[in-house]
């Protein structure tokens, strides 16, 4: 203890269970000089503990004082970054629905447009016209060629797609 009774002087170990923190917490200290220290003649650490000090308080600035308002500063910081993050997150979700609302309005319309253009699907095979094609010969008098005559075009020859039927 000091001369005028503030300090007390302990063991890394011990500083580490005062102020309720772990044994390496508190060497890390130490080597970050954010806890007063004292060396003795053999080599051994002590820590200087200031018996004035919060006890609800586990860290201490670099100079060995422990006032609050370093620490309440940056968790304002901290906060004040959070709120304005949430904030921005929030007004990104407002901008994506509104996107994925337009979105769907044209797919909509796309769909209901498409539906307009199908063919009625009731119509009766006999309704339909027969095309056959013509082909020329080489006398100059044009050939009808029913669809099982007509030569198959490339790609139903490469995958084997049976030959189209006329509408």
């Amino acid at each position: 203890m000091d001369a005028d009774g503030t300090t007390v002087r302990m063991t890394v170990a011990q500083a580490a269970q005062g102020l309720g923190i772990s044994a390496e917490a508190a060497r890390q200290r130490v080597r970050r000089g954010t806890l007063p220290t004292e060396k003795s003649e053999d080599g051994s650490v002590f820590v200087l503990i200031d018996t004035n000090r919060d006890p609800e308080r586990t860290r201490t600035d670099t100079d060995g004082t422990s006032d609050g308002t370093a620490d309440k500063a940056l968790l304002a910081a901290h906060l004040d970054h959070a709120l304005d993050e949430i904030r921005f997150l929030r007004e990104e979700l407002v901008a994506w629905q509104e996107e994925a609302r337009r979105k769907d309005t044209i797919i909509m319309s796309l769909s209901e447009g498409l539906k307009a253009l199908e063919a009625p699907r009731d119509a009766s095979p006999d309704a339909r016209e027969s095309r056959e094609t013509a082909t020329s010969t080489g006398d100059g008098v044009e050939e009808e060629m029913s669809p099982e005559e007509q030569p198959r075009s490339w790609w139903r020859r490469l995958f084997g797609a049976p030959q189209s039927r006329s509408i």
